[in-house]
């Protein structure tokens, strides 16, 4: 086009200002049809992702009322029991089977066990994240289905194995274990955590922003975080998911004393992965492929020479 235009240009038929206009037009249009295969993947993309966010708001939301109060049955003198528990999420396979347990006030108890056991579905089930299919379960004395669901979870603090951080500031993402704390009481918090002497080392303290991801902080700074907020939160009723099990050995140790400081005073129910962690616990559950294999303190599991006595020489040995 360049070399026509001038050839038109020295002929006399068309000026160098309207040759300079055509070849910029020109351009224009030849980057449309270069990139037109890109826009179209990024449409397509933009649609997927659409398309995500408008089932997520389509999705049933979970009911507050108490409309499933003739459910509930009866009352429990312990703080969590479980009577005769059955859960599937498909119809065909049971994740639980006819499961049996109590926890005393103030007690710790474990649950541990093969993977795909059902270990991280019965917190799943005391927070009505899924309603069992068959028997009961009571917390503090009342029916899970007694409550409300946010009277129901206000009742526990959980610390998941990989916690989740929401995009905002340290101290913000304290403050959701109890809306509207002060400073004072978010600072408390992380010091028993013992996350404050990590926060202070950022440039803007507490003020320092969590990216998404949470790709600036690592494994142990997360989970501190997150126990700090469960301390902040002061439940009857503490869940730990394996919260140690994916940290190096240094941050284990850290997470591991601010767990220590969080369980005083506590009823407390841990998901165990490694089970050096829960030897001090009053009573540990087993679990295999859904039922409770083999329950007592952790010197009485060792002496029945059952699974929990070969998981614990296998961790041990390994």
């Amino acid at each position: 086009m360049l070399a026509f235009g001038l050839y038109m240009s020295i002929m006399g038929k068309v000026d160098i200002g309207t040759i300079a206009a055509i070849l910029h037009l020109q351009g224009n249009a030849s980057f449309l049809f270069e990139n037109i295969g890109s826009f179209i993947t990024l449409i397509q993309r933009s649609l997927v992702g659409a398309a995500r966010v408008f089932a997520l708001f389509s999705s049933p939301t979970e009911s507050y009322s108490l409309l499933d109060r003739a459910r509930s049955s009866g009352v429990s003198n312990q703080m969590i029991e479980m009577k005769a528990v059955s859960f599937s999420y498909e119809n065909d396979k049971k994740v639980l089977n006819n499961i049996n347990l109590s926890i005393a006030e103030g007690n710790m108890t474990a649950i541990v066990g093969t993977s795909g056991g059902g270990k991280s579905t019965i917190l799943k089930l005391l927070m009505r994240f899924y309603d069992a299919d068959n028997g009961e379960i009571y917390v503090n004395g009342k029916s899970i289905h007694s409550r409300t669901l946010r009277e129901l979870r206000d009742l526990f603090a959980y610390v998941p194995q990989d916690a989740y951080l929401f995009m905002g500031t340290i101290e913000e993402n304290i403050s959701y274990g109890k809306i509207g704390a002060s400073k004072e009481e978010i600072i408390e918090a992380a010091k028993r955590a013992y996350a404050h002497d990590f926060i202070v080392e950022f440039p803007n303290g507490y003020k320092t922003i969590v990216e998404e991801g949470s790709n600036n902080l690592s494994g142990g700074q997360k989970q501190r975080i997150a126990i700090a907020r469960a301390i902040l939160k002061n439940a009857q009723i503490l869940l730990l998911d394996e919260a140690t099990s994916a940290l190096d050995s240094e941050s284990e140790q850290l997470v591991q004393l601010a767990i220590n400081c969080l369980m005083k005073g506590k009823t407390t129910l841990v998901i165990a992965h490694k089970l050096s962690t829960i030897e001090a616990a009053d009573e540990i559950f087993v679990l295999k492929k859904g039922e409770i294999v083999e329950k007592g303190s952790h010197k009485e599991l060792i002496s029945m020479k059952g699974l929990y006595n070969n998981l614990y020489d296998f961790q041990f040995k390994c």
